[in-house]
């Protein structure tokens, strides 16, 4: 069952732990926000559904209630200890003590192994995302060859706005692209400090995104993709055709521009993700 805070606060005191700032232990005490997770999640009976930062398993036992199989990870191996214990009868779930981040830029292997390998097998990312691995992680599930089939996670307000943000704003960005380009997302609901205990410093936001039925681009292309925009983004008041000509003759820029429509001394931050995504198939 969920722990309001009360019960958290026993369970941490009975282990003789506190939560860790340095790992994002912020736990979700507001019980009708952990069922709206659920429910905006639309689990199927046979998915896995991978959870990273379960804690105390809070939100893990409602996952497992209705889902096929939980992966749920945690850095902790305190906590982790509680969850297992707490769901201890619950044989379809799978605990992973780790960092679910090897790298900045590559998932732990122990995690992908146990994420489904199938094409025809699915999964979601359903969680209470620790701050710092937030946008890192969605990332690299992104661009893997089996992406996930849809994700439901609490994150900074400010992370979540650039999830949704739009070209020209600050916020636009990498993430804004990659999830835009790949599917289709929405903040759910903001949500207050006091939603959380310990309170963070900050506000966060449920944000729910699903992938495109069709025309999704494959991972060659979405890591090209990647590439892309981390070239032109990376600095963000330089021309279009100066920073391609970094990496590209300058008239085969030239010519690419022009067959794209796109003037050159234009900012990339001004560009649709789908013209990003249009450039970089042209450019590869």
């Amino acid at each position: 069952m969920p722990h309001t805070k009360q019960q958290l606060q026993v369970f941490l005191e009975q282990a003789g732990i506190r939560p860790r700032h340095q790992w994002g232990q912020n736990f979700l005490i507001d019980l009708n926000l952990m069922h709206l997770i659920v429910d905006q999640a639309g689990i199927e009976p046979a998915q896995t559904i991978l959870e990273v930062g379960c804690a105390t398993g809070s939100l893990t036992g409602l996952l497992a209630q209705q889902a096929g199989r939980v992966v749920a990870v945690d850095i902790d191996p305190h906590l982790i200890k509680v969850a297992r214990e707490e769901l201890r009868e619950q044989e379809h779930v799978q605990f992973i003590h780790a960092d679910v981040l090897a790298s900045k830029h590559v998932i732990a292997a122990e995690v992908l192994q146990a994420l489904p390998q199938k094409p025809d097998e699915t999964y979601r990312l359903v969680a209470n995302l620790p701050y710092q691995v937030a946008c890192p992680l969605i990332m690299n599930l992104l661009v893997l060859k089996h992406p996930p089939d849809g994700m439901v996670v609490t994150v900074q307000e400010e992370v979540a706005l650039r999830m949704v943000a739009e070209p020209g704003s600050k916020e636009y960005g990498s993430l804004s692209i990659l999830l835009q380009i790949c599917g289709q997302g929405k903040i759910i609901r903001k949500l207050p400090a006091r939603a959380f205990w310990p309170e963070p410093q900050v506000h966060s936001a449920i944000y729910a995104w699903q992938p495109h039925e069709s025309d999704t681009p494959n991972r060659r292309e979405r890591l090209a993709l990647q590439e892309l925009v981390e070239l032109l983004l990376g600095q963000r008041r330089k021309t279009i055709r100066s920073l391609l000509s970094r990496k590209y003759p300058a008239d085969m820029v030239d010519r690419l521009l022009r067959n794209q429509q796109l003037e050159p001394d234009r900012r990339a931050e001004t560009l649709t993700p789908a013209q990003f995504l249009t450039l970089s198939r042209a450019l590869k």
